[in-house]
């Protein structure tokens, strides 16, 4: 279950205007893949608001330059959290300090600096992975997770 502080902010975030989700991860690892399974599972609503890292970080790079002032992004992705399977953090890209850290293709330090140099507010929605093991499928409690993640952003994304 999704802690009450995250969904809130999540909520309020995804109730505000110029939001983009990015999806970040790799199919063919397990839980890897949570980041790119719910942009799959909501691009539909309007795909210009939901994009996949498999779309090339171009895409993604280019949608951030030309996107509006203030635009806030929230990028998607399996992270080792310390924590159960399925546990999540929700936090400002710009709080963390370590530079391991990576959206797969790009150092997460150039990504956060061209975030500010735009006027960008990033967070991270970061989901704790039972197995990035190559062959695995999503898990059962991350598959859970993104269901609930789907219905707090179902809910609160203005039209």
């Amino acid at each position: 279950m999704i802690k009450e502080e995250v969904i809130s902010e999540l909520s309020r975030l995804v109730n505000s205007n110029n939001i983009i989700f990015v999806g970040l991860g790799n199919r063919n690892r397990g839980d890897d893949a949570a980041g790119l399974k719910l942009i799959d599972d909501l691009e539909h609503i309007n795909p210009g608001l939901f994009i996949s890292e498999e779309k090339g970080i171009e895409s993604i790079i280019l949608r951030i330059i030309g996107g509006e002032k203030n635009q806030k992004i929230i990028f998607i992705d399996a992270c080792d959290l310390n924590a159960s399977p399925g546990d999540i953090t929700f936090m400002r890209l710009e709080n963390i300090n370590d530079n391991r850290i990576s959206s797969h293709r790009l150092p997460i330090s150039t990504l956060i600096s061209l975030l500010k140099n735009k006027g960008k507010s990033a967070y991270l929605l970061g989901i704790q992975p039972f197995s990035l093991k190559f062959g695995n499928g999503i898990s059962g409690s991350v598959e859970s997770t993104l269901r609930e993640l789907e219905d707090i952003i179902r809910k609160n994304l203005k039209n």
